[in-house]
């Protein structure tokens, strides 16, 4: 019929509005006047037009009537025609379960998709198969079905990665890889070195898979974008934002994808660059508009500019999606933390731990608001667990520090055993991570409250060659409060030669400059100190 190649036409050319109007004749005509097959065309068009319009409900409708058409058609086919039909179901359902997605009904998705035959299973279905059971929490049957789809598709790394999230034995993933990669003639052997970055990355080993990925980079395939990027991503995890940006970087001279831009804008959002947030959103939505990646993108961008009720509405569309699920709920309890909804913002974190338990900007959150909400007992065994899956974490192994310092701040009595916990918490972020900045900082803090100055004194030392200001400006604090005149100066004219604008350190030197109650204690101190006088060669 015509007719129906002009809602073709029309669906193909992106007018889904226009073919409403011809989707109305049709309904209105008599179905005896037309064929069952074109029948099932029009409902599948029509809904497929109602889904582009996000009028979720419409395209149910039209797809369960495709369905019931092609129902009735079953009985009367041949058997070729009666498999091509129940393809064509296989299809319908899926679409169905689609829209219960859409509308959160994804219990009725789950039922959908369970009707159809194994035999006309495709990849789409297993994996919005699985990851309903997963939002669902259903990690058995999750894993299950991953699984089937890890032997439909084994190179999908994607796959083998949220595997190994649910701790599935790295054997059992390799296995089923390899025995499929075997039956379809492809070569095992390069992939191991893949597959096993990956699972390193998805449980927290991020050192060992970017080993791994060195190793790749000097294979054949070392120009491949793909390694770039996985390498960001191992970065961006572990914390080491400047090397991630590097990574980025290079991974776009390869090639101008933009796998994995939600996370840098993470990182322009936590570094407060406004700029640079402006013209990744630009770039990336020009490039590829309505996309799960450019509303997370936008998302973070409404966390900076502190509109959080819209950077929830970007989370919850990407949420629809499922798709970059755990990166979603990382925004919406951002958002919901900043509103003052602490509850919400729990709530919003165990589902977005439950798809990545060894997400650190969760757990991070998390543990604040046990902190702030005074829920102690919750804190301590939240942050046990955390640090069992993410042992090598120094950005972990900080905010542990810094919770038991609080703690100290608040008893009248401080035990010896809490100090020295506290203490090696930061010493063991800074075995991990010798340059983090926060550890730096916290330590130099708990030393000025609880311990003597003496026995760190070639630790501070060490910290004279680093280029964060916030380090010079932390110890300058501690020694001006302690009223060691000569080294607040020194420390505070190292702050401002990093960061001329540093109020803070300014301020610091202005006011011994001036208090002579205090210069009179040190009365050898030379106030002229210069930049020459400061050996720092990363200045």
């Amino acid at each position: 019929m015509n007719i129906i190649k002009s809602i073709k036409n029309l669906y193909e050319a992106g007018l889904y509005n226009d073919m409403k109007t011809y989707i109305e004749i049709l309904q209105s005509m008599s179905h005896e006047n037309i064929p069952r097959t074109d029948l099932i065309k029009i409902h599948i068009l029509g809904g497929k037009g109602s889904f582009k319009l996000k009028h979720y409900s419409i395209a149910l409708q039209h797809f369960m009537l495709a369905k019931m058409t092609n129902k009735k058609m079953l009985f009367k086919l041949d058997k070729d025609a009666k498999d091509e039909a129940l393809k064509i179901d296989a299809y319908i359902i899926f679409k169905i379960s689609e829209c219960y997605v859409k509308l959160f009904d994804f219990y009725k998705g789950i039922i959908a998709l369970k009707k159809i035959d194994r035999k006309y299973e495709t990849s789409n279905t297993l994996n919005l198969l699985a990851l309903l059971y997963s939002v669902s929490e259903n990690t058995e049957k999750s894993i299950s079905t991953y699984k089937r789809l890890l032997a439909k598709c084994p190179m999908s790394l994607d796959v083998i990665r949220k595997l190994a999230v649910f701790n599935v034995p790295t054997q059992d993933i390799k296995s089923i890889v390899k025995e499929n990669m075997v039956n379809m003639n492809f070569d095992y052997s390069w992939f191991s070195n893949l597959i096993e970055m990956e699972i390193l990355s998805a449980t927290g080993q991020y050192k060992e898979s970017n080993e791994n990925l060195t190793i790749l980079f000097n294979s054949e395939i070392k120009q491949c974008n793909f390694l770039y990027k996985s390498m960001f991503r191992n970065y961006y995890y572990e914390g080491d934002f400047s090397k991630a940006y590097v990574c980025y970087k290079q991974s776009l001279r390869v090639s101008p994808t933009h796998l994995y831009c939600y996370l840098m804008a993470h990182i322009y959002y936590n570094l407060g660059k406004t700029d640079k947030m402006d013209e990744i959103v630009s770039k990336i939505a020009s490039e590829n508009n309505g996309s799960s990646e450019t509303l997370l993108c936008a998302g973070y961008m409404c966390l900076m500019q502190r509109k959080f009720i819209e950077a929830i509405y970007f989370a919850d569309r990407v949420l629809l999606s499922l798709r970059c699920l755990e990166d979603a709920y990382v925004v919406k309890y951002i958002a919901l933390s900043k509103l003052g909804k602490p509850h919400r913002a729990l709530a919003c974190g165990k589902k977005g731990l439950y798809v990545n338990s060894r997400r650190f900007e969760l757990m991070n959150e998390m543990i604040w608001i046990y902190q702030k909400e005074n829920m102690t007992v919750r804190l301590n065994s939240q942050l046990f667990e955390f640090i069992k899956l993410l042992p090598n974490s120094w950005r972990l192994q900080t905010l542990a520090a810094k919770v038991i310092a609080l703690k100290l701040q608040v008893k009248t009595k401080i035990k010896n055993k809490d100090k020295e916990e506290c203490r090696l918490y930061f010493e063991k972020a800074l075995e991990l991570k010798p340059n983090y900045s926060p550890a730096i900082i916290g330590l130099v803090e708990f030393l000025k409250n609880y311990d003597s100055l003496e026995e760190y004194n070639e630790r501070l030392e060490s910290f004279k060659l680093m280029k964060d200001y916030k380090v010079q400006l932390a110890i300058a604090q501690m020694f001006y409060e302690i009223e060691d005149v000569s080294n607040a100066l020194l420390w505070a004219q190292r702050c401002i030669i990093l960061n001329p604008s540093c109020s803070k350190a300014q301020n610091i030197v202005d006011l011994l400059n001036t208090n002579f109650s205090i210069l009179k204690r040190e009365k050898n101190i030379a106030f002229t100190t210069t930049c020459e006088e400061i050996e720092d060669p990363d200045v």
